[in-house]
């Protein structure tokens, strides 16, 4: 639901507006909570008037209200904490109750709370009941107490890992990586004490990070969030720091990890390879109390209040085993008698001067080598693998260094009992050495590392003030950044070093002066850098402001809030203007010497390519949200929680203006480019291409380029169809924006038993879809230009103005636009059981529409491919199967272009499930949680990159998502063992330090398989999709006549005899010969189990004491399949597979098709010690 229109600037003084209105807003981020309850007599008589104080154990500041005429009283907002309440009313004893726990956004309901009649000197203290059933709300919600954030060991101490722990969650590592209720990884928000922290590009990563020692608690709220909360229609993940208490604590510690602790791989041990270097050293403290000065301030421990936490780490990570083929010591010096070919034949050298004769004895003489091209194959280093396979003769594998430290810095202060401030500042500094580099700049030869640097920090000022017992506000301001830069170490890929005199197209273009891109086409596993875009810079910074009020009127807990949010974020676009050269065989180059190394030796170049200039993207955005909200009790068992969120989401946009999309209604078919066409000397035979403006002739290479003439031009550069960003009406975001947007939520909770509650809940969501997409259209024509060269020598490479250009592959949005939309809900039945337990079941589920997905707009229609005028025209004996097709470039809908990738609204997915969860979190000894989920995942698409069929999705891509887990089983526990040896005696307490405080903790998972995509090719034919279903950009799928079986055979991971498998009929298929993701990779069953032995060295304060651990993840050292092999490989006349494993009796090796291939890691060892104080 939406209104249109409204500019920023009417928009935000609507905000401010509302704001002065209300004098206040609710945060939507916050983490504070409320506490509730109602005074009653012991003849079940409401009291009225009674005093009631609300103390924070950890500081000692308290605040007061006054019971109402129901009884009722009303505490908001209370920061995450544990408190004492007191009661306090004319006749009665003093009532006190201790250990009332508040989590993140928890609202508490301590129900009825019976005075006594006495005096007001006598006082009745309880103990705050370890487990209490939530009678407000219903948003599904798991919470991760201190004690489990400390004790459940995480592989990279990430407390996002934790997430796992929590119904409905999927979780494959990162923030990214959590799918909670069907949502994807890029829908969550990450709160750090209520301020966003998540990078705006992705959505899947945060700017600033902390380590588990710094964490008080950590909540993810999943499903039914109230209206105060937004930004992200997926999880709300709530973590709150640590701050200083009325006593002195901290803790030192040092994690270590060294991979002779650690288990070796499945694939090492089956290659017969070593454990590579494996090392982790985490070393830190954290120290928090009050500021004092004795007789001068804060006497009492009472005001102000620090916390400073410091952790430095350093890891050696294990990277991929590459294998690569470089030139032998004999082919750098021009003999090539040796040298053969991928399927083990000996390579040709062919003269080009000599009517393409063979040179004598395979030897290229020195005085025809390239002086660059000498220099570049010694660039490469010399085999190291001779011998062992013919595909390679290189090998490394290499561990990359991660360096790191992390600060944080938190004060508290209460400035009376009506005024309480506190901030908190996070810095962080990484500083990564790739030496396969980073996604800008990879390679598969360790010349040098790529440094990636990643500082950031966090910064948060909360400011609450009680105006009177019935009316709070608080106000947050925070801000989060980091900045990545992504850098060569030293010079060892730089073009002066090499000495290398030619000459590019754009000389001035790569400020770096890097080596070029260089490709060796034909050479098994070949060498390659792929610097696209360096240096890369990004610089991301986001401000939140936000300002909350609370009116309880009554029956009524009325809230209001407003959010903003602003967000700035510089990237680097992916470009090479280091440039692109290919040296791959091709027969119809006048100087092509038949082998890519021989090409190379002389200079001589295929193809060759250089971009202009690296640009930079400024993107930009605003969120404005604001809401009401009512919590309404009508009676002591019913209370319904009703709001409305209202939404405006600015069209992310690049400030300078440098974006475009493609839009098929501004395209103009009269301007349709006209390409390079196919011709044949009539004197010579020769297959040429021509100009059909000029008549101008060149090498078959040029057919299907552009002809630079006729309209559709911008600054040389073909961009007919292309809406510019702020250009002739054009939107700066490059889509519409949808208005304000209106969000109904609901949640209604009934005790219909004193320890049981039935709730119900549900809402409208809205979502920002990441940035990523919104980047992808700053390489668009014409912002970019990227001239290609053919058949050329590196001593003479043609300036830039003499390129050519071929329709380019571009990226565009749906004009209209839309806002990604959920609407969740659940239904369950929350019930307190014996030993503090607290047991929930319900039917949890979601629908998602408008979601972004991607596909082609100018793919060629069925059947184009067999179609007589799209025949080759120069194929005297065309076959009309696809086999004989003229370059697609000529039949695409859009003529001028390649691939044209849109981003639209139209993806939809929904979840089902049914979730339970039993956890005990205060247990004394033991504390542990149980959460299963029985769910589906459906939908359309799955991420926001995968390109769907572009003709009818619904049916070709609609069935299990990628994150869709049929059942996910986990449970996490903290065990203190009990005290064997007891007694006062010597021998007892001798016997005590061996055998008494050890504790046990850990994470089980037990967890059903990813869907996956099956795929298929025929030996010796190509061109299968023109075959299959005559359009280039649809394939066929492969046709599955039985059942799955998966057996987990030492060779298989499927019975592919039980399933049996064909190939669909040619010139017969759509692309829906069988569903997407229909076979299921292995699951996984796993232990983490930790083992901690602790020391105490204070009499009689259990909170001072040594901790030594062992953590083992994967603790039984479990082969953990996560994946096989799925293409398959059928004969020509297609009647079977081919590429089974050889063990079952085909020519796919050990690794054919259905073998498992690839496991999660194996068992890994931690040390650590630590110390409390």
């Amino acid at each position: 639901m939406n209104l249109h229109g409204g500019t920023l600037r009417q928009v935000c003084s609507a905000a401010v507006l509302l704001a002065f209105l209300f004098a206040g807003a609710l945060s939507a981020q916050q983490i504070s909570g409320s506490i509730t309850g109602v005074v009653k007599d012991t003849q079940d008589a409401v009291i009225t008037g009674a005093r009631v104080t609300l103390t924070d154990q950890a500081t000692g500041g308290s605040r007061s209200t006054t019971s109402g005429n129901d009884g009722a009283f009303v505490f908001t907002p209370v920061l995450p904490g544990a408190y004492t309440i007191s009661i306090e009313a004319p006749g009665f004893k003093k009532y006190e109750q201790k250990d009332v726990r508040v989590f993140a956004s928890d609202r508490v309901t301590l129900g009825d709370l019976v005075l006594s009649v006495g005096a007001l000197t006598e006082t009745i203290t309880v103990e705050a009941s370890a487990v209490q059933v939530s009678t407000q709300g219903a948003e599904k919600a798991g919470v991760l107490t201190s004690r489990q954030v400390l004790d459940l060991a995480m592989t990279g101490r990430n407390f996002l890992d934790l997430a796992r722990t929590i119904p409905g969650v999927v979780y494959t590592g990162g923030l990214g990586g959590i799918m909670a209720n069907g949502n994807r990884g890029n829908q969550n928000n990450l709160l750090l004490d209520g301020v966003t922290n998540v990078d705006t590009g992705s959505n899947g990563g945060v700017l600033a990070t902390t380590n588990i020692d710094m964490i008080a608690e950590m909540k993810v709220i999943t499903n039914a969030q109230p209206a105060e909360f937004g930004r992200s229609s997926g999880a709300q993940i709530q973590v709150v720091t640590k701050s200083g208490t009325q006593e002195f604590h901290g803790t030192g510690y040092i994690f270590h990890r060294h991979e002779g602790l650690n288990a070796n791989t499945w694939r090492n041990n089956i290659e017969n390879r070593p454990r590579q270097l494996y090392r982790y050293n985490f070393a830190g403290f954290n120290v928090g109390g009050p500021v004092y000065i004795p007789g001068k301030f804060n006497q009492d421990k009472n005001k102000l209040f620090f916390f400073i936490g410091w952790e430095w780490q350093n890891q050696l990570v294990p990277q991929a085993l590459r294998n690569v083929t470089v030139p032998t010591e004999l082919e750098r010096k021009g003999d090539f008698s040796q040298s053969r070919e991928g399927g083990g034949s000996p390579v040709v050298v062919r003269d080009p001067l000599n009517n393409n004769a063979q040179f004598p004895g395979n030897i290229i003489p020195a005085s025809r080598q390239d002086p660059d091209g000498i220099k570049i194959l010694n660039w490469y280093p010399m085999p190291n693998a001779l011998g062992r396979d013919p595909s390679f003769n290189y090998q490394t594998q290499f561990s990359n260094q991660y360096p790191r430290r992390e600060q944080v810095y938190r004060g508290d202060y209460v400035i009376n009992d009506k005024w309480r401030l506190y901030s908190r500042f996070i810095k962080t500094y990484s500083q990564t050495n790739m030496n396969y580099g980073q996604w800008n700049a990879d390679y598969n030869i360790p010349f040098a590392p790529m440094n990636f640097g990643d500082p950031g920090w966090s910064f948060i000022t909360n400011v609450t003030t009680v105006i009177n017992p019935t009316l709070t506000n608080e106000f947050i301001f925070g801000s989060s950044k980091n900045r990545l830069n992504i850098d060569p170490v030293n010079d060892a890929f730089s073009r002066a070093k090499l000495n290398l005199r030619y000459r590019m197209p754009f000389p001035d273009a790569d400020k770096l002066g890097l080596v070029q891109n260089w490709r060796w086409g034909g050479v098994p596993n070949g060498p390659f850098t792929g610097f696209n875009g360096t240096p890369f810079r990004n610089f991301n910074h986001t401000y939140d402001i936000t300002n909350n009020v609370a009116k309880v009127m009554g029956a009524h807990t009325l809230k209001f809030g407003i959010y903003l949010h602003k967000s700035l974020k510089d990237q680097t676009a992916f470009t090479s203007v280091n440039g692109n050269i290919w040296f791959d065989r091709d027969s119809s180059n006048p100087f092509d010497t038949n082998w890519a190394w021989t090409n190379g030796l002389t200079g001589t170049y295929q193809r060759l390519q250089q971009s202009n200039i690296v640009r930079n993207g400024q993107y930009r955005y605003w969120n404005v949200e604001w809401f009401a909200q009512d919590s309404w009790r009508i009676t002591r068992k019913l209370t319904i929680d009703y709001g409305m969120r209202f939404y405006w989401l600015q069209p992310q946009y690049d400030k300078a203006l440098q974006t475009s999309s493609f839009n098929p209604a501004l395209y103009n078919p009269a301007n349709a480019a006209r390409l390079w066409q196919p011709y044949r000397d009539p004197n010579t035979g020769a297959i040429l291409a021509r100009n059909p403006v000029t008549g101008q002739t060149g090498p078959r290479a040029l057919t299907g380029a552009i002809v630079n003439a006729g309209g559709g031009f911008v600054d040389g550069l073909y961009a007919n169809g292309m809406g510019r960003a702020g250009r002739d009406g054009y939107p700066k975001g490059l889509i519409d924006g949808q208005g304000i947007l209106f969000a109904p939520r609901l949640g209604i909770a009934y005790q219909f038993m004193p320890k049981t509650v039935l709730r119900f809940g549900g809402g409208v969501f809205y979502d920002r879809f990441q940035g990523n997409p919104v980047f992808d259209m700053l390489p668009n024509p014409p912002s970019t230009n990227s001239p290609q060269f053919y058949y050329g020598q590196l001593a003479s490479i043609p300036p830039a103005s003499e390129g050519i250009y071929f329709p380019a592959n571009v990226n565009g949005f749906d004009k209209n636009g839309e806002i990604p939309t959920t609407y969740n809900w659940n239904v369950s039945i929350q019930r307190e059981m014996p030993f503090n337990v607290l047991f929930d079941i319900g039917y949890v589920g979601s629908l998602s529409n408008h979601i972004i997905y991607r596909y082609n707009m100018n793919a060629v229609p069925f059947g184009s491919a067999w179609l007589p005028e799209n025949q080759d025209p120069l194929n005297a004996n065309p076959q009309f199967d696809g086999s004989t097709t003229k370059n697609v470039l000529f039949y695409r809908p859009y003529q001028g272009y390649a691939n044209t990738s849109i981003i639209g609204f139209g993806a939809n997915s929904n979840y089902h499930s049914l979730q339970m969860s039993a956890n005990r979190r205060f247990g004394r000894d033991l504390t542990f949680g149980v959460a299963y989920t029985w769910s589906r995942a459906l939908g359309t698409t799955t991420d926001d990159y995968t390109t769907n069929h572009p003709f009818n999705m619904r049916a070709a891509d609609y069935g299990p998502l990628f994150y869709h887990r049929t059942h996910n089983l986990v449970f996490n526990y903290v065990y203190n063992l009990p005290k064997f040896a007891k007694g006062d005696s010597a021998a007892s307490k001798f016997l005590g330090q061996i055998v008494n405080n050890w504790q046990i903790s850990g994470i089980t998972t037990m967890q059903t398989g990813q869907p996956d995509n099956l795929s298929f090719s025929i030996d010796g034919l190509g061109n299968l999709n023109e075959r299959f279903t005559g359009s280039v950009d649809v394939g066929p799928r492969p046709v599955i006549k039985g059942n799955f079986n998966y057996t987990k055979t030492d060779y298989s991971w499927i019975d592919v005899n039980a399933a049996g498998f064909a190939i669909p009929a040619f010139k017969g298929s759509q692309g829906f010969d069988s569903g997407p993701r229909v076979v299921y990779r292995p699951g996984d069953h796993n232990w983490d189990i930790s083992v901690f032995k602790n020391f105490p060295y204070w009499k009689n304060d259990e909170a001072k004491y040594i901790q030594l651990r062992v953590e083992m993840f994967n603790a039984w050292n479990h082969t953990r399949f996560s994946d096989f092999n799925r293409s398959m490989v059928f004969s020509r006349d297609g009647s079977r597979v081919i590429n089974l494993p050889t063990a079952l009796g085909g020519n796919g090796g050990r690794f054919g098709f259905g073998a498992l291939t690839a496991t999660r890691d194996p068992r890994i060892i931690q040390l650590a010690a630590k110390v409390y104080f």
